[in-house]
């Protein structure tokens, strides 16, 4: 029984594909580290062999075992038999991708994530650079896929994404063309054989690799199998990578305008803030820190500017009056220093407007007919006292450096009491204006002036109820706020003379020096016999006689016009007025003193008297003389002749 009792023993293992021999004892040890007995167990019983460990096709393909067979006999016999085991292939292995940039290789490590896009999202990029504007053709990457199953396992497929959601290049295939490349695209494939390819640059890449525009480019590179389950998210592999651009100062800084238009009040501070520039750059580093100068075309600087922050200020003090514009040019400049870029702009600065300037009065002396003086400050009239209502005798200018609404300024006029005094302190001066507070238009003097300047004559004038008026002129700013803003106009002394026309005629005053107010009876004289005359003061008529008008016009002349062998005038001035007395004439004065001489009757005694001007106004006085004897009375019928001789 025990002769026939068989024990079973595994005597050695042999892969043939590594060339390992694996012994009994364990001495000899496999490459893998994996001692005999672990890769296969044998039922010393039985016989039967079974697998202790993993196996693994990619490594270990074919086993040859030496099985040895003996029986619990004295002085067996062992017998031995090779046992010949094949390992099959299955699906285990991903794709595997090699990209190599410029020398440095990188490796993916298979995805396990049970989602493709959320793998592609989660694998770790690498980083490449190259610079923006390359030449088309330009190297990027080189690729290796391959897959360590066997043939119909590592059957591969791969496909390029470019950014993703913006460029999806066609799937390439081992089948495909050398090339897959349009000239459109960022990036061109070249293969070189099945399962390897290069990336470089395309034909758009010169125009559109343009970091300010797309600053970096993510490429996925993926890869799967065609073996058992080739959709299975374990047999897709993804390599991904970003292209990032390296800036080139290829944008030179802009303003984003040509021209700008500032502005600052006069009489500002120094240092006073006036704008600050915000030029930008679209490219990166120091190719993109910008630095800020001003060039001010053969003026003195007046502006300056801070080169880091585009802040500009005044750093001097502005007078719109002296120069309301400036202009000038800034300047921004990158910091390459191999390659330095810089735009400018035009500005103009405007100086903004203050009311600090008084208003200046002007009229134009060579346009005025009337007038009679060579000083601007002081103007004198001299004008007729019959010239026309409505009549303009001056135009006045107010005149305002600041940039004012025209409505603002006005004209005031003011009656100058003290005379020619200069600018007389007004208030002590009667306002006399188009219009008052109440608007109710003064009337006391025959002169108004307009919003616009012009003085004209509004009623009529008279010489001989007064031949002179002196004024102020004044031109106000009411907002004036200036270093003298106590004072808010400036004035013109304005002085009018009237010229005499002979408008007058000579009229007769009582002895008193006024206006005589006669009755007809007091032009009629009554003398008797013993009237004698010889008296220095025994005149037939006495009277006074003046002219309003003045110069020639005033000047009177006294004639006798009938009776002129009877009766001589005596005519005696003094200061414009005229004693006009009449007597008989000397050697007639005898036919009065006898009784036989005396003749009884009436004279009627015409005196002319005229003015010196021209026309002449000529007055004829009349005396009705009547001489008889003492008991003569003034009959009714003298007075009616008198009357009639008046009539």
């Amino acid at each position: 029984e025990m002769n026939g009792k068989i024990k079973y023993s595994l005597k050695s293992v042999v892969n043939t594909v590594s060339g390992s021999y694996y012994a009994a004892d364990n001495r000899l040890k496999s490459s893998n580290n994996n001692q005999a007995n672990d890769l296969f167990d044998l039922n010393t019983d039985t016989g039967t062999i079974s697998i202790k460990g993993s196996l693994d096709y990619e490594k270990e393909r074919f086993f040859s075992l030496n099985i040895e067979a003996r029986d619990s006999g004295i002085g067996s016999l062992p017998a031995y038999a090779t046992v010949e085991i094949f390992v099959t292939d299955i699906n285990d292995n991903a794709p595997e991708i090699s990209v190599s940039f410029l020398n440095t290789l990188f490796r993916n490590s298979s995805s396990s994530s049970s989602n493709a896009d959320e793998s592609l999202r989660n694998v770790s990029n690498v980083q490449v650079y190259i610079n923006e504007n390359c030449e088309a053709d330009s190297f990027i990457a080189h690729v290796s896929i391959s897959d360590r199953d066997s043939t119909e396992n590592s059957k591969l497929f791969w496909k390029i994404l470019v950014n993703e959601n913006e460029i999806n290049l066609p799937s390439v295939t081992s089948s495909n063309k050398a090339t897959a490349h349009r000239p459109d695209q960022l990036l061109k494939i070249n293969k070189l054989n099945s399962n390897s390819f290069t990336i470089s640059t395309g034909l758009a890449a010169h125009t559109q690799f343009d970091r300010e525009a797309l600053p970096y480019i993510n490429v996925s590179i993926v890869s799967w199998d065609l073996g058992e389950n080739p959709l299975n998210s374990s047999n897709i592999v993804y390599f991904n990578f970003s292209i990032n651009l390296i800036d080139e100062n290829d944008n030179a800084p802009s303003f984003g305008s040509n021209l700008f238009e500032l502005s600052i009040n006069e009489n500002n501070e120094i240092d006073q803030f006036v704008y600050k520039f915000n030029a930008t750059d679209k490219d990166a580093g120091e190719n993109a820190r910008l630095t800020y100068m001003l060039e001010f075309m053969d003026q003195e600087p007046f502006l300056s500017i801070d080169s880091s922050d585009g802040t500009l200020r005044a750093i001097k003090v502005f007078d719109r009056e002296e120069q309301s514009t400036y202009e000038f040019y800034v300047i921004a400049s990158d910091n390459n220093v191999k390659k330095r870029l810089s735009s400018r702009a035009k500005c103009v600065l405007r100086i903004a407007d203050q009311n600090d300037n008084l208003p200046r009065i002007s009229f134009n002396a060579s346009a005025l007919p009337y007038h009679d003086s060579s000083n601007l400050t002081h103007l004198q009239l001299k004008i007729d006292e019959n010239v026309p209502v409505m009549t303009q005798l001056a135009k006045f200018e107010c005149v305002d450096q600041d940039s004012v609404d025209r409505e603002r300024l006005d004209f005031v006029i003011y009656e100058n009491y003290r005379g020619q005094r200069s600018f007389a302190d007004e208030a002590s001066l009667l306002e006399f204006n188009s219009a008052n507070k109440n608007g109710e238009k003064a009337a006391r003097l025959p002169f108004e002036i307009t919003s616009d300047g012009k003085f004209y004559v509004s009623r009529r004038l008279d010489r001989e109820a007064r031949d002179r008026y002196a004024f102020v002129v004044s031109c106000n700013d009411p907002t004036y706020k200036g270093v003298q803003h106590n004072n808010r106009s400036s004035k013109v002394n304005l002085i009018i003379q009237l010229n005499d026309i002979n408008d007058n005629c000579p009229k007769s005053l009582d002895l008193n020096g006024t206006k005589a107010s006669f009755n007809e009876s007091t032009k009629v004289k009554f003398i008797n016999k013993d009237f004698v005359g010889e008296e220095e003061e025994e005149f037939i008529y006495d009277q006074l006689y003046s002219d309003n008008d003045i110069g020639v016009n005033g000047e009177l002349s006294f004639e006798l016009v009938t009776h002129l062998d009877k009766f001589e005038l005596n005519v005696t001035s003094e200061r414009k007025v005229y004693r006009l007395r009449m007597r008989l004439a000397s050697n007639k004065t005898a036919q009065f003193r006898g009784k036989t001489d005396l003749k009884i009757g009436k004279y009627v005694i015409e005196v002319k008297i005229n003015d010196h001007g021209y026309p002449s106004c000529i007055k004829r006085e009349r005396v009705l003389l009547c001489g008889g004897d003492q008991d003569l009375a003034s009959p009714k019928s003298v007075v009616d002749e008198l009357q009639s001789m008046s009539a």
